[in-house]
């Protein structure tokens, strides 16, 4: 994921740790594989994710952003969730901070 998110904006990728080790845990043979993301406004957007492609595998879910999901600015939370043999899982949680257009950090001296 970049470091900057901006209101509206899609395409960019979402992703989140689901283990802190996976040499132990792994997600083969996880189904229902989602993310919630909780908006500033504490609406809760739940989306299909997809096993992330990185090494070590099965450490990370993702998903692309598409319209509507950043449609507020402010600090959002993202948290997965997966089931796996008859149980439900709930992963790591991060937070990420969606800026207005024009705002946020820049790397020019204003």
């Amino acid at each position: 994921m970049s470091d900057r998110l901006y209101q509206d904006e899609t395409g960019k990728i979402l992703k989140v740790r689901v283990f802190d080790d996976a040499e132990v845990e792994s997600l083969a043979g996880a189904t229902n594989l989602k993310l919630k993301i909780k908006k500033p406004d504490q609406t809760i957007l739940e989306v299909t994710a997809t096993i992330a492609t990185t090494t070590p595998a099965d450490k990370f879910l993702e998903y692309t952003i598409a319209t509507g999901d950043l449609n507020q600015a402010g600090v959002f939370i993202l948290q997965s969730f997966h089931d796996q043999a008859s149980n439900t899982f709930k992963g790591n949680k991060t937070t990420f901070e969606v800026f207005e257009e024009f705002k946020g950090p820049s790397e020019l001296n204003e």
